[in-house]
């Protein structure tokens, strides 16, 4: 699960209610994806400046939107919107329709995304992403992103939660059966 920001045309009142905090218009999209990089959520539709926080407890707490609550294993994620980002230019330079529009054009190339991968498991752009190693990014300081408790960012405790992850991956793909 892991949200990231796609491109938004709105009016010119709105502007500023979707510019994110690098400056640009964009919406924050929430997804949650299965180990095969398929979609199995998508939460569209908030405005860029929208904390992830924000739109994960909307997302979370509305019950029309059937959030299916996954364990957080965030590198597969990652990973899956690169896929779709190159793959559908359009949620790079995202066309002036209406928000509500917008957000379904995200939903469908999610959709087309997970029917691609159905297919075509073994696709190009599948895996030039399904091997790549994301880097860790952590916040630089005064970037706004702290909060008044302290996280640990070191290294072992990057290697601890990197363990934890791997364990409910393990455990996770045992459950499914091995498939």
């Amino acid at each position: 699960m892991d949200s990231t920001m796609i491109p938004a045309v709105v009016p010119t009142e709105l502007r500023e209610a979707y510019r994110n905090r690098l400056g640009r218009v964009a919406q924050n999209v929430l997804a949650i994806v299965d180990f095969d990089m398929k979609f199995i959520f998508v939460h569209t539709g908030w405005e860029g400046s929208a904390h992830d926080a924000r739109v994960f407890h909307h997302a979370a707490s509305d019950p029309e939107a059937r959030f299916p609550w996954p364990p957080e294993v965030c590198n597969i994620v990652k990973r899956t919107f690169g896929v779709i980002k190159e793959r559908f230019t359009i949620l790079s330079n995202m066309s002036p329709y209406s928000v509500g529009w917008q957000g379904l054009i995200i939903t469908a190339c999610c959709a087309l995304h997970n029917f691609i991968r159905s297919v075509t498991p073994d696709d190009w752009i599948f895996q030039i992403w399904s091997t790549m190693h994301l880097p860790v990014i952590e916040p630089a300081v005064g970037d706004g992103a702290s909060s008044s408790a302290h996280v640990d960012l070191s290294t072992e405790a990057q290697n601890n939660m990197a363990a934890i992850r791997d364990e409910i991956a393990i455990s996770m793909w045992e459950a499914r059966g091995g498939h």
